[in-house]
This record gives C-alpha cells, structure tokens and sequence, in this order.
C-alpha cells in the first residue's frame, strides 16, 4: 500500500510569523473563527488562560492565529486555539489571523507540532496526537520521529503511555504524576502493581528519583524472595498467573500455606471467581 504523504513536509506549512507583513494578515470577527474538533489538547488550564487574556487586554495579539478557510467568511483554527478563547474572554471584536490551504490531516500536524514546541500539551495528549498521526498518515515511528525533530526512542516511550491501565492514564492527564513516574511504572508488568505503585507515589508524594529507587527496592526484594522458593512453587505461581490473569503468591509454611491472588476491581474479582468455578466444573465432568 502507498503511504500517505504531507507533500514537501513541515518547513512547506509553517510560515515564521516574523515574517510576515500587514498584507498577509487578516483581522476577523471573532465569532467567525471556529476550533477544530480534533485539536490535540484537550484541557486548557484556567490560571494560564486568565494570564493571557490579561496580556491580550494590555497588549493585545502579537502572534496571528493560523487557520484554514471553511466558507467564504468563517474559519477554523489550525494552531492557536488558546490565543482565540483568551481573545473571546477579553471581548476583542476581531483577532489576527493566517491563512492556510491545507488538508485535514496537515492541519492536526501543524497544531500537534505548535502545541509540542511550546510544551502546552500533557504527556497523554501528546500521546494520543502521535498515535492519531501514526493511523491517519499509516507512518513508522521512525518516519514520524524525522517530522517531528523528534529520536525515535523519544516518540516511542511517548506511546508506551498508552498501554498503562486508564486509572494511570488519567492520574498523568491530571498532573497527579509525571511523565518520569509514568516511565518508571511502565517497567512494571502486572497491572495490580502499577495501581498500587501510583497509590503510594501520590500518598508520599515521591519525586520521580525515590521512585525509581522504590522501584528497585521492590524489585531486589522480590527477586530475593523469589530465589528462596523451589522450583515447584515458582511453576505453581506461574500457571496460575496466567491461567487468572491476575497477580499470585504463595507462601510455605511449615505445614500448609497461604496462597494470595490479588484482584483489581470488582469485575476482575468476578472474572477470576469464574475461572475457578468454571475451571472446578470441568474437572469434575471428567
């Protein structure tokens, strides 16, 4: 299949503002300029946006807002979205603006890449909006990494975010945790382990350093718990992890001992009682 291309790339779509002159500027009325429903950033925090409405009420736009015609006289945004809301909050009748003939496609790139290089994008949104490239272009890491300025291990850790359990998700979305903590959780493989890991960062407010040394810690100690088990146990603890899909242990004792299966919400409870059940019937019809 041939790939889908964006013509003679980002330097072709992007115009330094600097250079341009009264000319090819156009001052519109405000309620004629529209947001694009697929802008990458979904919050727009209201402390910065205030700031900048106040900077819009004593100085005015600096920068032009770049859009593309939708009629003859309405246009949608490309980059430049919190520009048009703080221009609306400050009661400006008409706002600087750009024009460009691009594509749908084009224009998510461009208001990706504006959105990236001044860091107003969460590492989810951030995320989401490589991923959405990645389908609607059908691009390889690599080749997505090259448009963007971007290494490729750079784009790749981005999108491994993604893989987290929702809860995660959102408490990165939130600003709950960092992208550093998110990185630092990714090298855990159980799901019950990552929720519980984010518990205890947000409970000790640990910095992403006593993160990481947490992390090995657990890891050390588990390692050497692990080493103390015979061979039977750890195979014992193994299919059962799969065949659950849920985190096991088991502890010897003397005589018996304990086996713990640790469960992430109600639903996953109900899947794991299923399985024994299920798993207990079948067994007795043979």
């Amino acid at each position: 299949m041939k790939r889908k291309g964006l013509g003679s790339g980002i330097s072709a779509l992007i115009e330094d503002f600097s250079t341009n002159t009264e000319n090819n500027i156009l001052f519109v009325e405000v309620d004629k300029v529209v947001p694009n429903p697929n802008q990458p950033r979904k919050e727009i925090k209201d402390e910065p946006l205030q700031e900048l409405v106040n900077s819009i009420k004593t100085k005015g736009i600096i920068q032009p807002i770049l859009v593309q015609r939708i009629k003859e006289d309405s246009y949608q945004i490309i980059a430049g979205e919190r520009r048009w809301q703080a221009a609306n909050k400050a009661k400006l009748e008409k706002v600087p603006v750009v024009v460009k003939d691009v594509s749908d496609v084009e224009a998510y790139e461009l208001a990706l890449i504006e959105n990236i290089q001044r860091e107003n994008l969460n590492p989810v949104e951030e995320a989401q909006g490589y991923r959405q490239l990645i389908e609607q272009f059908e691009l390889t890491q690599e080749e997505l990494s090259k448009r963007l300025g971007k290494s490729r291990p750079v784009v790749a850790n981005s999108l491994r975010i993604l893989n987290l359990p929702e809860e995660v998700i959102q408490c990165i979305r939130n600003g709950e945790i960092s992208h550093g903590h998110a990185k630092v959780i990714l090298s855990l493989t159980d799901k019950n382990e990552q929720l519980n890991f984010v518990k205890e960062i947000k409970e000790k407010g640990l910095s992403v350093f006593k993160t990481s040394k947490l992390k090995k810690q657990i890891k050390s100690k588990k390692e050497r718990k692990k080493e103390s088990k015979d061979i039977f146990i750890l195979d014992v603890e193994e299919n059962l992890k799969e065949f659950l899909s849920a985190s096991v242990s088991i502890q010897k004792k003397k005589k018996g001992g304990t086996l713990m299966v640790n469960y992430t919400n109600d639903e996953h409870l109900s899947n794991i009682v299923e399985k024994i059940i299920g798993g207990g019937t079948e067994n007795e019809q043979r």
